[in-house]
């Protein structure tokens, strides 16, 4: 099982021209690239010795998840040629891949001196830190590629997960920013569309609190289930905060000795998902589609006719 899932880049200066486009091929189909490794694999048959052929399979071997069998091609090109950038590099990146970030460290350290501070392998270094969960080296590694990059969609994606890692939501923010836009889509930040990285539990957030009630009624009306739950992620990007904050759901003021609140209400209705054991989750999307809320781990046994009502509440702090 991979620690992290982290962004790679794989631009290399033009003496990596090969097998830089060998990487960013669009990867196929499953069948396709089966197909593809056979190919490869019966061409080095016939010819053992071919250098091109074993850089080709590496690679589809490492798009199709198959590192052990990479770094065989890797270490065989290495006898031959050990002074190859993209192939240390290639050798790494499947070492990352397989969990191994202390090897993949020793590899890189190895590298010709006069690409150790190319992008790629700042990034493969700053995901090896990451992997060993060493943040704020990792951090180190990708600020310099956005020093020399600043728009390098790898380095700002890996800057997204190292915040949700250090739970910090302002350095999350301002990554999701630049990674997607003053203006991203619903679809952008769907974590049905597998951005969990992009969401953080509001309840840890400065500025920010919220909690979730699901009543569970039957065809009766009669209350069979009631749950309450702070576990609830929200997406921190500075275009989200106008969706949190929209006048109309403002209920009430409130100030107290922490400070001036702004209380906000939203209450929905649903027809829940009947399956063979419960709802365990809820979200809240607003009528552009965006997602506002997520929340989780509420195992809410769930019936033929039954209904939900869901209360949200959000908190903001003013003052």
């Amino acid at each position: 099982m991979k620690p992290f899932n982290l962004s790679q880049n794989f631009m290399f200066p033009s003496i990596f021209g090969f097998f830089v486009l060998l990487l960013i091929i669009v990867i196929p189909t499953v069948d396709a690239q089966n197909q593809e490794i056979k190919q490869l694999e019966y061409m080095l048959e016939t010819n053992p010795d071919d250098i091109n052929v074993k850089l080709q399979l590496a690679v589809q071997y490492y798009q199709s998840g198959k590192c052990e069998k990479s770094i065989i091609l890797y270490d065989q090109v290495l006898e031959i040629r050990p002074d190859y950038p993209e192939v240390t590099f290639g050798k790494a990146s499947c070492l990352n891949e397989l969990g191994l970030p202390e090897n993949a460290l020793s590899v890189l350290d190895t590298i010709n001196p006069a690409f150790k501070n190319d992008n790629s392998i700042l990034l493969a270094k700053g995901n090896s830190h990451s992997l060993l969960r060493e943040f704020e080296k990792a951090g180190e590694y990708y600020q310099k590629v956005l020093i020399k990059n600043p728009d390098s969609k790898a380095a700002q994606n890996n800057m997204v997960l190292l915040a949700k890692h250090l739970n910090d939501h302002e350095i999350s923010g301002i990554y999701q920013q630049k990674l997607l836009g003053e203006n991203p889509t619903p679809r952008q930040l769907d974590p049905q569309m597998g951005n969990m990285p992009y969401t953080l539990p509001i309840n840890d957030s400065k500025n920010y609190s919220a909690t979730v009630q699901v009543q569970i009624r039957n065809s009766s009306n009669e209350l069979v289930a009631i749950v309450e739950s702070k576990k609830i992620l929200y997406i921190p990007h500075p275009f989200m905060f106008q969706i949190y904050d929209h006048p109309s759901l403002l209920v009430e003021t409130i100030e107290n000795n922490l400070g001036t609140f702004e209380i906000r209400k939203v209450i929905q209705e649903i027809e829940p998902v009947v399956n063979s054991y419960f709802m365990d989750r809820v979200t809240l999307y607003n009528t552009e589609g965006y997602m506002v809320f997520f929340a989780y781990n509420m195992a809410i046994p769930i019936e033929d006719g039954d209904r939900a009502i869901i209360e949200w509440i959000i908190t903001k702090k003013i003052d």
